[in-house]
């Protein structure tokens, strides 16, 4: 049965959002209460348990980050009280527990839990929002980026569009890897093909025929159909 936490209900029996935007069911818990119920299966193997613990975790590393710019002051007071229910929720939940969340995703990732290697790759390096002008030879940023990428490249091979489409964006803004227009397009290819779309030659002209030479551009077109049979066979 769930333990009381003193909340308002709608405080604990809705759905709450992590830093990955996906919903996460306390099940009427404080976050800690919900850690303390998965924490030993999470550090005894059990991948579930594990991306269980990280999306508790992250719920807590998202209440302190700058909220954006309203338009209307009234959403802004729904989603500062949204905070101040979160903030309650993980009273008892330390800096160290929500450190720890990248150990249990990345345990995740690589069991091949396809939203666990996405969330690696928008967590950035060390949990923390990367800055790409300052950090490119920081080695805990190179080795989150090879990581990244493999984890990406994974989760695309199980035809996840958005995975896909991520990697058409790493490939198109050269931030992560050199910028690669036959690799943007390839994927932009495959990631339509795994949303049961297709991208007529005229629309792919239309995007990188300016960029890409005729050479390229039917190298392109190749891979992208290989991407495609290899990430989504029959599509």
């Amino acid at each position: 049965a769930a333990q009381s936490t003193g909340l308002p209900d709608t405080a604990t029996e809705a759905a709450v959002y992590g830093r990955n935007g996906r919903p996460l069911d306390l099940h009427g818990q404080t976050v800690a209460q919900y850690i303390a119920d998965r924490i030993g299966r999470a550090r005894t193997g059990d991948v579930r348990a594990a991306y269980e613990v990280y999306q508790a975790e992250s719920l807590c590393a998202a209440i302190d980050e700058p909220l954006p710019e309203f338009a209307d002051d009234n959403d802004r007071r729904i989603v500062e009280q949204q905070r101040g229910q979160m903030r309650a929720l993980c009273g008892s939940v330390s800096a160290v527990q929500m450190q720890e969340r990248m150990a249990f995703l990345a345990k995740a990732a690589d069991s091949g839990n396809r939203d666990a290697q996405i969330d690696y790759f928008m967590e950035g390096p060390g949990g923390k929002p990367i800055d790409w002008a300052a950090n490119t030879d920081d080695p805990q940023v190179q080795n989150w980026k090879a990581a990244a990428l493999r984890y990406l490249q994974q989760a695309g091979d199980g035809c996840d569009h958005f995975a896909l489409s991520l990697l058409a964006n790493v490939y198109d803004a050269g931030l992560m890897v050199p910028h690669d227009g036959r690799m943007t397009m390839a994927y932009s290819m495959a990631s339509a093909a795994a949303r049961n779309r297709s991208l007529s030659i005229e629309q792919l002209k239309s995007r990188f025929g300016e960029e890409l030479p005729e050479a390229d551009f039917t190298a392109a077109l190749q891979m992208g159909a290989h991407l495609t049979q290899q990430a989504c066979p029959g599509r």
